[in-house]
This record gives C-alpha cells, sequence and structure tokens, in this order.
C-alpha cells in the first residue's frame, strides 16, 4: 500500500506546477496521508521529510517561499528517499541501512570555486551581449535576437543550477517563462524586465567574484514583479503558452536542462551518410574565433585528466576537472547557437556529474568513451574551421552510448572516433593518433580553411614585450647613430644594417597592433546609458551605431568611457528635444543620437552627433558676459562659433535653464577636455541651431609611441609631436610685430599669431633671444594656433613614450620623455598644456 501511494506521490509530484496552487494543495495532501501511514519506527526520518514537505508546500502557496526551485528539490529529495524504502523492503534490505539523504539546500551551499571561477570568467560577456540584444529587441522585433536572449537565459538558469546559485537560477527561470509568455500574446518583449534580470545578474556576480559565498542581492521585488508580469497573461494565452511545442519550461524544478536551439539542422532521418550540421545562420566572427581557442584548451586539459584517470579511476578533483570542461564548453556553445556541441557536451557532463556524484563508478570503458567525446567535439569544432563533419548515425550512436553509461549500464567498446586529418586540432592531443577508426573516413573531399586562433596572454606580459620592442628600436637608433658606425663604408654592412632596421620596424608594429583593441564592448555600453537617460528625461531616443570594430590602443579605450559617458548624458538631457517640442519643430518625435568611430589621417575620430537643438549661441553668450569673459562692449558677432562652442567646456559654465539629477550643473564637460588632452587628443564642437550638435573627439591611435619633430633649444632636446604642427619658418623682421611692448606676434599667412619662447616657457638660460635668428614653428590646438621659437629643427623621428620616473615633479606642457638615438634624453611637448603654460608665463 505504501509503495502505490508513493507512485502516487511522485506522478503527482512531477505533475504538478509550482504556479498551480489547487496543485500544490492537492500534492500536500498526499504527503499528509503518507505520514499518517509511516507507522513503523523505520520510517521515521521519512516521516519527518514528508511532514517538512507539507510545510514548504503551504508556505508556496502562502507566497511566502520564493525559491520554488530550490522548495521543489527538497520535496524531490524526500520523494526519492521514499521510493528507495520502498525499494529496500522489496529487498528484504533492513530499513535503517538506508542511507539518510542530507538537506538539498545544505547540499547546495557548498559551491565548486574552480566551476564557479570558469563560469564567472565568461558570465559578464553573456550578460553584456544579452543587455544588447535586449536593446535592439525594445526597439524592433526580431525573431532571430528573441531566439539568441531566450537562449541566453536559459543557459544563464541552467548554469545556475549546476553552481546551486538558487535564487539566481529562479530569477532566470521566471525571467524565462515570461519572455515566452509573452512572445506566445503577441505582446512587446519585456524589456524593462529582462534589464532588471540582467543587472540583478550583473550586482549578484560582481559580489561573488570577492566572496564565493556571497548572499544574492535582495531579489524579491524582481521575483513578484516578474511574476505579476507574468500573471497579467490571460488564461487562454497561458494555456496555449504550456501546450505550445516548446517543453523548456516544464522541466523539473532544480534540474539542468540542456539548451536546444530550435534553428538546429537535424539530419534526414533514415540516410547513413547524412553528417552532423550546424545552423546555416550561425555567425562567424571574432567570438567564434575565440570560443574554438578556448574550447580546443579544455579539450585538451580533459584528455590529459582523463589519462590521468586511468591509474586512479576514483580521483574526485580529475573527475572534477574533466567534468568542467565539459561544462565550460557547453555553456558557452548554448549561447552560440552550436546545438551539436551543447548535445555532446552535455551527455559528456552528465555521466562525469553521476561519477562526481559516487553513483556511478567509472571504469576503463567508460574512460574510453569519454575520451570518445573529446574526439567528437574535437571533429565538431574543426567543421566550424571548414573541416569534415562526423555522420550523424555515429554521433547518435555516441551520444546513446554515453546515456547508457551515465545509468551505470555495460556500453560497447572499442569504437573511440578519430578527428579527421584534416583539422588543425587533430595534432593538438596525444590520443588522437591512437584512437582512429575506419568507420568518423569519408569519401568526400574535407574543406581546408585557414582560420585565425587566439589565446589568451596576460596584458602585464603584453606591455612588457610592448616596452621592450620599444628599447630594441632605441637601441638600434643609437646604433645607427654611432658615429663610429656611420664611418663604416662597408655596402653589404650597410646592407644588413637596413635589413635589420626593417624587421626591427615591422616587430614594431606587430607588437603595438597587440595593444590594440575594438571600440565595439565601449559603444553597446553607452546604448544602455542611452536608453536609461533618455527614459528618466521622458524623452523618445534612438541610438546609432557606427564603426564599432574601429580598433583602438586599450589604454585610450579604458579612458574614454567616461568623457563619452558625460558627452552622451548632455545631449540627451539638454540636446535632443522633447517628443513635442520636436513635432512643434517638424522634427520626427523621435530623437536619434549617432556614436561613431573612424580614422581619419594617424588618428582616430569618435563623433557623437544628436539631430536635437542644437547649441544657443546667444545664450552662451549672456552666460559668457554674466561671469565676465566678454565685456558688454564688444563686439560679439566677430567671435568664431567654434570659440563660442567651446566655452561649455569651461569649469562651472552651463546654460541649462535648470538642474536636473542628469546634467545642468556645469561640471562635466571640463573634465572631459582634460581628459581628452591627457590622451594627447583634442574635441570640436560644430552645432546648428535648431538641427543638432556634433563632438568630434580627435584620439592617437596608440599611446605608446609618437611621431615627433625634434628640435633644440641651446643644448636641451624636444619632440613636438608632428599632428600639431602646421609648418616651420625663419621669420623675417617686417613680419615682426610687438603689442603694447609685452606681447610678441608674428604674421603668418595674413594672421597675427603670438609668439612663445620655449626657453622661458620652461625657464632656460640658453638658447637664441633674436628671433629672427632661430625659427618659429606654427602650433594648433583645440582650435589655437600660435608660433613658438626654437634654435633649430634636428629632424623627424617616432619615439617610444616613457613616465617620467618618480621622484620628478609633473612639468606642465609635457606628457613625458623620450631616448633620442644618441643615449639623451628628450620632452615631449604637451601643446594644449604648452599653450596654457606660455599664457601664464608671459603674464608674469
Amino acid at each position: 500500500m505504501i509503495e502505490t501511494h508513493v507512485q502516487k506521490l511522485a506522478k503527482a509530484a512531477a505533475m504538478t506546477d509550482p504556479m498551480d496552487l489547487p496543485g500544490l494543495l492537492a500534492l500536500g495532501e498526499l504527503f499528509s496521508e503518507l505520514c499518517t501511514m509511516l507507522d513503523d519506527p523505520g520510517f521515521e526520518p521519512l516521516s519527518e521529510r514528508a511532514k517538512g514537505s507539507v510545510d514548504l508546500l503551504e508556505r508556496i502557496v502562502m507566497h511566502e517561499e520564493m525559491d520554488l526551485d530550490q522548495t521543489f528539490a527538497e520535496i524531490n529529495s524526500c520523494i526519492e528517499y521514499a521510493q528507495e524504502l520502498v525499494s529496500a523492503i522489496d529487498d528484504g534490505i533492513p530499513l535503517d541501512q538506508v542511507p539518510i539523504p542530507g538537506s538539498v539546500s545544505a547540499q547546495a551551499s557548498e559551491i565548486d570555486q574552480d566551476l564557479l571561477d570558469a563560469w564567472m570568467s565568461g558570465c559578464g560577456d553573456i550578460l553584456e551581449e544579452l543587455e544588447g540584444l535586449t536593446m535592439e529587441l525594445e526597439a524592433e522585433s526580431d525573431a532571430d535576437k528573441l531566439a539568441e536572449v531566450r537562449r541566453g537565459v536559459h543557459t544563464l538558469k541552467g548554469e545556475c543550477g549546476v553552481l546551486s546559485l538558487a535564487a539566481a537560477q529562479q530569477i532566470c527561470h521566471e525571467a524565462e517563462s515570461l519572455i515566452d509568455a509573452f512572445e506566445a500574446a503577441g505582446k512587446p518583449f519585456p524589456a524593462n524586465e529582462t534589464l532588471a534580470v540582467l543587472d540583478w545578474m550583473k550586482s549578484y556576480t560582481r559580489a561573488l567574484a570577492s566572496d564565493p559565498n556571497a548572499r544574492p542581492p535582495a531579489y524579491e521585488m524582481i521575483l513578484a514583479d516578474l511574476a505579476g508580469k507574468l500573471g497579467s497573461v490571460t488564461a487562454s494565452e497561458a494555456s496555449a503558452l504550456v501546450v505550445g511545442d516548446d517543453q523548456s519550461n516544464q522541466d523539473a524544478p532544480g534540474k539542468e536542462v540542456v539548451p536546444e536551439p530550435a534553428d538546429a539542422s537535424p539530419a534526414p532521418a533514415g540516410d547513413p551518410d547524412a553528417l552532423v550540421a550546424f545552423p546555416e545562420s550561425l555567425e562567424r566572427d571574432e567570438n567564434l574565433t575565440e570560443f574554438l581557442a578556448e574550447a580546443r584548451e579544455h579539450i585538451a586539459a580533459a584528455e590529459e585528466a582523463v589519462l590521468s584517470l586511468e591509474n586512479d579511476l576514483g580521483d574526485l578533483e580529475l573527475i572534477n576537472t574533466v567534468f568542467r570542461s565539459f561544462h565550460t564548453i557547453k555553456g558557452v556553445a548554448g549561447f552560440m547557437n552550436l546545438t551539436p556541441i551543447v548535445h555532446a557536451a552535455h551527455n559528456a557532463e552528465y555521466l562525469l556529474d553521476e561519477a562526481r556524484k559516487q553513483t556511478v563508478k567509472l571504469n576503463s570503458s567508460y574512460l574510453d568513451l569519454i575520451l570518445e567525446s573529446c574526439d567528437f567535439m574535437s571533429q565538431l569544432l574543426g567543421v566550424l574551421d571548414g573541416g569534415q563533419a562526423p555522420r550523424q548515425a555515429e554521433f547518435d550512436r555516441h551520444v546513446a552510448q554515453l546515456q547508457k553509461a551515465s545509468k551505470g549500464e555495460p556500453i560497447e567498446t572499442g569504437r573511440r572516433v578519430a578527428a579527421p586529418v584534416e583539422s588543425e586540432s587533430s595534432a593538438q592531443s596525444p590520443t588522437k593518433s591512437a584512437s582512429k577508426s575506419p568507420s568518423a573516413e569519408s569519401n568526400a573531399p574535407a574543406k581546408k580553411k585557414s582560420a585565425d586562433v587566439s589565446v589568451k596572454v596576460n596584458t602585464e606580459r603584453l606591455d612588457n614585450l610592448v616596452t621592450m620592442v620599444g628599447e630594441l628600436v632605441i637601441a638600434q637608433q643609437m646604433i645607427i647613430q654611432d658615429p663610429s658606425v656611420q664611418t663604416i663604408d662597408d655596402q653589404r654592412f650597410q646592407r644588413n644594417l637596413g635589413q635589420a632596421g626593417k624587421i626591427i620596424r615591422d616587430l614594431q608594429e606587430v607588437a603595438m597592433s597587440l595593444r590594440m583593441v575594438t571600440l565595439k564592448g565601449t559603444f553597446q555600453k553607452m546604448a544602455r546609458l542611452i536608453r536609461d537617460v533618455s527614459a528618466k528625461a521622458g524623452k523618445d531616443v534612438r541610438f546609432v551605431m557606427e564603426g564599432e570594430d574601429t580598433e583602438l590602443d586599450r589604454t585610450v579605450v579604458e579612458e574614454i568611457g567616461d568623457p563619452l559617458v558625460h558627452m552622451i548624458r548632455n545631449s540627451c538631457d539638454h540636446g535632443i528635444e522633447s517628443s513635442e517640442d520636436r513635432i512643434k519643430a517638424g522634427k520626427p518625435a523621435t530623437g536619434t543620437l549617432t556614436l561613431r568611430a573612424y580614422h581619419q589621417g594617424g588618428s582616430i575620430i569618435i563623433e557623437i552627433q544628436d539631430d536635437g537643438k542644437g547649441l544657443d549661441r546667444e545664450r552662451i553668450l549672456a552666460k559668457a558676459i554674466e561671469k565676465g569673459i566678454y565685456t558688454p562692449d564688444r563686439d560679439l558677432s566677430e567671435i568664431p562659433d567654434s570659440e563660442v562652442f567651446n566655452l561649455v567646456m569651461m569649469p562651472g559654465f552651463s546654460t541649462a535653464p535648470k538642474v536636473t539629477d542628469i546634467s545642468g550643473r556645469g561640471v562635466g564637460m571640463d573634465v572631459v577636455r582634460r581628459n581628452i588632452e591627457a590622451l594627447r587628443g583634442k574635441i570640436e564642437i560644430n552645432s546648428v541651431a535648431g538641427e543638432g550638435t556634433t563632438f568630434k573627439l580627435s584620439l592617437p591611435l596608440t599611446m605608446a609611441i609618437i611621431d615627433g619633430m625634434i628640435v633644440r633649444v641651446g643644448t636641451q632636446r624636444y619632440v613636438v609631436p608632428t599632428l600639431a604642427i602646421e609648418q616651420s619658418f625663419r621669420p623675417q623682421s617686417e613680419q615682426i610685430h610687438t603689442v603694447a611692448d609685452v606681447g610678441e606676434m608674428a604674421l603668418v599667412r595674413g594672421s597675427l599669431l603670438p609668439i612663445y619662447r620655449l626657453n622661458r616657457i620652461f625657464d632656460l638660460h640658453e638658447g637664441t633671444t633674436d628671433i629672427c635668428e632661430g625659427l618659429l614653428i606654427v602650433l594648433e590646438a583645440n582650435d589655437t594656433r600660435c608660433c613658438m621659437l626654437i634654435d633649430e629643427i634636428i629632424g623627424q623621428q617616432q619615439v617610444v613614450i616613457k613616465r617620467l620616473g618618480q621622484g620628478i615633479e609633473p612639468l606642465r606642457g609635457t606628457s613625458g620623455g623620450a631616448i633620442l638615438g644618441d643615449g639623451r634624453v628628450a620632452l615631449i611637448i604637451d601643446v594644449a598644456g604648452l599653450l596654457a603654460e606660455a599664457t601664464q608665463s608671459e603674464t608674469k
């Protein structure tokens, strides 16, 4: 009788949905009935567990238990224990010999640190990608992008389940249910709710990064919001969802689910020669290239651990190593829609998980099967590089063998498959040469394709490499400029020296390219910022990205984030009008903010362009007069727009009619200019009233080297960036003018430009004092031009930028130092800072 009731209880638990209140009550009654049937003392532990299940079900009904997955895991554990007791009775085993399972919640609190680290390393990228997709779906419905978001959330749910992150698993489960429900009901994608989930996940991952046992941030409100939105779907819509084709949301709570993208390409039934296929819509981008490299590393680590397991089949650490490798591959592959790899990795992972829990004991046959899984996945990775795919029948046979092994059943042996010779990965594993099978060979020629292979290298090592290459360039220049070398008149020596110089220059270019990264990540973060700021300001803003694949020095990319945030916030708050004002002005109700990047000359240009109302020249001038920048009697019409617009970057300068919590305090734009100038860049503002404003940032490609003009003042050498030089000339006396017996001016192409003496700026007691005996270099920075007096131009050279050492006070007007070919140190001129320093020096 107990056996019949336990079977009934197990069936009811499997059929009960956590949101089905009548079903939950009925399940609780079955547990209560079980308690009354357990009068034997041997059933006392089960009775206690059954009573606990009754309490848990009541808490769910009363909305006192938010972690439904963990709760059902506890209930299922009680049912499994009851089934084991029934089996013991049938087998004549004393009940006290049946092990009492521990609390699922207690077990879940132990997190595999290595597995958590592996998950954390890729979770951030997945969350950023999902955030970008969510905002794109908010703007425009797209079935493919919707599938990617669902797949990503589904993968996160499964990953959190394996890691015993119950709160995160529950939130992902509810988000997944909400996405499916809204889609089935024909409602717009729930972007706000999904972004709230992603924000919560980011907060949780940050907490886990500092403390693996960190408690999850408060999640009751977010779960309640998800449940409330889900409840807004009508009963008919909900029933349509339940009977739909996608059964992914009907999984038992607490169980990990294999992501199975809907657009997989199954092999035709009954075709023995059919090959395993990937979706045709698969994007072959840098993410795929990075995945291939990492997956091969994980496979190699798994194979090494499996070979070590042959000497000690019970080594749990080695089993964990293999498990983590398959688990990591599965998680990333699922997000990238690589269904065959997900399928193979999940089934192998399941076998290893059973071995970790010691419910299945590994043997040599099972190890062969795991190595066969490595071979299959290596071959599947090779397919993505243009290699030959395995036959679908062989792949299905392998999966079936894994499923049998997961149950502890005997399997066929000696049929391990090797990756084809054409696959690049075949040379990476020592096990493959001994495991070839005449059966994964095909008469069809395999396609060969060269593919980029990436590896992970510590950034500190890369920086050291770039530094050492820079030292090599300096050493080469010192050799070339050595007087004893210059006197050598041997043609072969000079040819070899020139060849060495060419190789060193090529090496320097390659080394510098290692520092380059794309702007895509930075631009994508701005998309979320625009969405949040425009919503807070009550405006409708469309965001457009252009040139996000443009590469820039990693240091520059890291530093421009804050300036971009300030300018984008201003564009949303001040630049773009409200929908009502735009309609009145004859514009579309939705404003457009464009963030673009492109190459121009030797620089990278980043533009922030809006189609708003533009800068108000008259209001800016009025504010400038109020602050005493201009006098009221000045003819303001003569002031060029560029000078007027640059006033908004002065400290404390704001024309906003009111201060908001977004902007308007007059702080930020001056910081933007300082940060850009610190990167040796400049910022320009172009604006047309009623049409919009464009902020144009000009940034150097790299912060490590600079093309400079070597100049001399007395015995000192300086490096002037060539991008800041317009021209150089030896002045005639008629070109020199004195203003009020103080300022010196030079007439250059019809314009009077101030003359700044470099020796006075840096307080040098050497160098020429007669302007006509020296040279004037026309410099430009921030739309300001001037002439700088020097003694001589030595030549043009690419120099490696060096920081001035500790203990040396910062020198205004310089941005570092450089070692010249003769071994001497030259200061690098910061033109913008030099102009500021010169202005102060001349007024002393």
